[in-house]
């Protein structure tokens, strides 16, 4: 189940990085949902 909502929020951070064209913000967003997932 994991691995299928971080493939969910790879993909969005990845849309908002070729729409925004700001990758490091998109892996900050990424990192921060990543450890909220695991703190949860």
């Amino acid at each position: 189940m994991r691995k299928y909502n971080e493939s969910i929020i790879l993909t969005k951070v990845f849309k908002l990085a070729k729409v925004g064209g700001d990758l490091d913000e998109a892996l900050i967003l990424y990192r921060t949902a990543k450890e909220s997932n695991h703190a949860g």
